[in-house]
C-alpha cells in the first residue's frame, strides 16, 4: 500500500473541504444573514420583540450551523483516523488571521447591509440604548459565526500541516480512484493478469490477487510469464489445501480497523480491499470500519490471506487488532470448548484495560447467520454460523514479533475449523456417521474428557459450566484471568494444554484429510 498515495489522497480531500468551506462562506452564509438585521431590531423594541426576534436569530444561526457542522465532523473523523491509523499525533496549527478574515468578510458585509436596512426604519423612534443593544447583538452574532469558522479553519489547517510534514513527496502519476491505495502501475498490471482456472474458494482467489500485488511490489522486475507461473503454483497449493480440508466447515471472519466508517480513509481502504477481491463495512457494535474476509475451505489459505493483508499494509503497522472468526454452522453451547482450547493453549496472557469495553457484557462467542453459506459468493443464501472474537492479529507490533504472535491467527483458525468438524461429527447420530466422522467424533469426545480432567486438576472446571454464548462477560472474565495467572506461574499447565490441543487437532484433521 502506497503511503505517499494515501497522503496525497488525504491532502486532496482537505483541499476539497477548504473549497467547500469557502463556497459556503461566500454564497450561503450571506443569504442566510440577510434577514438577521430585522430580527435584531425586533429584539431591541420590547419584551415581546425580544422573544420573537431571539427565536428568529436562533433559527438563522442554526441554519448556518447545519451547513458548517458536516465539515467539522468530517475534519474530526480525518484527524482521529490519522492519529490511530497513521500514527500522526494531533497538533495545533497557527491561526492565519488573514485567511480567517477572508472567510468572515462576506458574512460581515451581509450582516452590515441587513442592519443598515432594518435599523433606520425599525428603530427610528427607539431609545439610544436600544440601538446600542441591537448593534451589540449583531456584533455578538458575527463573533459567534467567526468563532465557528475559526474552529473549522484551524482544524483543517492542522490536518493539512500534519500531512505535509509526514511526507513531502508528490503523489504518483496515473493513480485512479478505483485503485484505492495500491500502486497504480502494479494495479494496471494486475488488471491484465490471467489467473489460474481452478475451483477455488473466494479466500483463495483473494489470496492470489494479494500475492500477485506483493510479488510485483517487492520484485518489480518480475516478468508476466514468471508471475503467471508463480500464481499457478500458489493456486495448486491452495487447491490442494482445500481438497485436504474439504470435509471441514468453511471459515471466514472480519478484521476491525481503528478508523471511522464514514471517513475518507475508510473509503480509500474499501476501494483497496475491493481491488483484492474483498469488501469493507461498518461495524454497528464497535462503531469502526472492518474488512470482511472471504470464506475459506482451508485455515491455511485463510491464515495466509491475513498475512498478505498485513504485508500490503491494510492493517496499520504496530497495531493489535481483534480477529472476528466465523465458522459455518450453529455449534451451540459446545462452541465454548473450541474457545477454551484456544485460550488455554495460547502462550498469550490476557488482562483487562480500563475503557468503554468494560461495560460490554457480550462474551467471546455469538450466533449469526447468512455469511458463509454460498462458497461461490457472499450472502446469497441464509443459514446459521458461529462467531468467535477470542483472537488477535499482531500487525508488526513492536516487541510482539515472535513466532507465537505472527502465527496466532493461523493457529486460531486451525483450532476453530478442525475442532468444529469434530464437534459437528459428535452431534450426528452414530449410525449416520461416515468412517471419517466416526474417527473425528471419537477424537473430539476424548478431547472433551481430557479437557475436563485438565481444567479440574488446575481449578478451572467452571469454564465448562458457564454459558459462553448467552452468558455474561462478567461471569467469564474471572475464569480467563485465573487461567492467565496460572499460565504465567506454572509452565506445566501451558505445556499440557498445548499437548492436549495438538493431539486432538492432528487426530481430527488427519481423519478429515484421509477421507478427502
Amino acid at each position: 500500500m502506497r503511503f505517499d498515495l494515501l497522503l496525497a489522497r488525504l491532502l486532496d480531500d482537505v483541499a476539497q473541504e477548504h473549497l467547500a468551506l469557502r463556497r459556503t462562506t461566500r454564497y450561503i452564509l450571506p443569504l442566510l444573514l440577510l434577514p438577521i438585521g430585522f430580527a435584531l431590531a425586533q429584539m431591541a423594541r420590547g419584551w415581546l420583540g425580544l422573544i420573537t426576534g431571539g427565536v428568529a436569530v436562533l433559527v438563522l444561526l442554526a441554519q448556518i450551523e447545519l451547513f458548517v457542522r458536516p465539515t467539522v465532523a468530517r475534519a474530526r473523523v480525518a484527524s482521529r483516523d490519522m492519529s490511530l491509523f497513521l500514527g500522526l499525533p494531533p497538533s495545533r496549527a497557527p491561526r492565519d488571521t488573514r485567511q480567517l478574515l477572508a472567510l468572515l468578510a462576506p458574512a460581515a458585509l451581509a450582516l452590515t447591509a441587513s442592519m443598515a436596512i432594518a435599523f433606520p426604519t425599525m428603530l427610528a423612534r427607539a431609545e439610544p440604548w436600544q440601538r446600542l443593544l441591537a448593534l451589540a447583538l449583531g456584533i455578538g452574532a458575527l463573533l459567534a459565526i467567526g468563532q465557528r469558522l475559526a474552529q473549522v479553519h484551524a482544524l483543517l489547517g492542522s490536518i493539512e500541516r500534519r500531512l505535509r510534514a509526514a511526507d513531502e513527496q508528490p503523489a504518483p502519476s496515473g493513480a485512479r480512484p478505483s485503485d484505492g491505495l495500491l500502486d497504480p502501475a502494479i494495479a494496471r498490471r494486475m488488471a491484465g493478469l490471467t489467473f489460474p482456472v481452478l475451483a477455488l474458494a473466494p479466500a483463495a482467489q483473494a489470496l492470489l490477487r494479494a500475492e500477485a500485488y506483493l510479488a510485483l511490489r517487492d520484485f518489480p522486475a518480475t516478468s508476466d510469464a514468471e508471475l503467471q507461473a508463480a500464481l499457478a503454483d500458489l493456486a495448486q497449493q491452495a487447491h490442494a489445501d482445500e481438497l485436504r480440508h474439504w470435509l471441514l466447515p468453511p471459515v471466514g471472519g472480519k478484521i476491525y480497523l481503528p478508523i471511522a466508517a464514514n471517513g475518507v480513509l475508510a473509503r480509500l481502504l474499501g476501494d483497496t480491499a475491493r481491488r483484492l477481491g474483498m469488501d469493507g463495512a461498518f461495524s454497528a457494535t464497535l462503531g469502526t470500519w472492518l474488512i470482511r474476509l472471504p470464506p475459506a475451505r482451508s485455515y491455511a489459505v485463510a491464515g495466509r490471506l491475513i498475512d498478505a493483508l498485513i504485508a500490503i499494509g491494510l492493517a496499520p503497522p504496530g497495531s493489535i487488532l481483534p480477529h472476528h472468526l466465523t465458522v459455518q454452522g450453529d455449534l451451540g453451547g459446545e462452541a465454548r470448548v473450541l474457545s477454551i482450547v484456544h485460550l488455554i493453549a495460547t502462550p498469550l496472557l490476557f488482562e483487562e484495560r480500563p475503557g468503554p469495553a468494560q461495560a460490554d457484557e457480550r462474551p467471546f462467542i455469538m450466533r449469526g447467520g447468512g455469511v458463509l453459506d454460498d462458497m461461490a459468493g457472499r450472502g446469497r443464501q441464509s443459514g446459521p454460523r458461529t462467531d468467535f472474537v477470542d483472537g488477535f492479529i499482531f500487525a508488526q507490533a513492536p516487541g510482539l514479533d515472535g513466532v507465537e504472535h505472527l502465527t496466532a491467527h493461523t493457529i486460531n483458525l486451525r483450532v476453530k475449523q478442525v475442532l468444529a468438524f469434530g464437534l459437528q461429527a459428535s452431534r450426528r447420530p452414530a449410525e449416520r456417521r461416515s468412517p471419517a466422522e466416526q474417527r473425528a467424533a471419537d477424537a473430539y469426545i476424548q478431547l472433551r474428557a481430557s479437557l475436563r480432567d485438565l481444567l479440574t486438576r488446575y481449578g478451572l472446571a467452571g469454564m465448562l459450566e458457564v454459558d459462553w454464548i448467552d452468558g455474561r462477560w462478567s461471569e467469564i472474565w474471572p475464569l480467563i484471568l485465573r487461567m492467565s495467572e496460572l499460565k504465567e506461574r506454572d509452565t506445566a499447565f501451558l505445556r499440557e494444554a498445548q499437548q492436549l490441543r495438538d493431539r486432538a487437532l492432528d487426530a481430527i484433521e488427519g481423519a478429515a484429510a484421509q477421507a478427502s
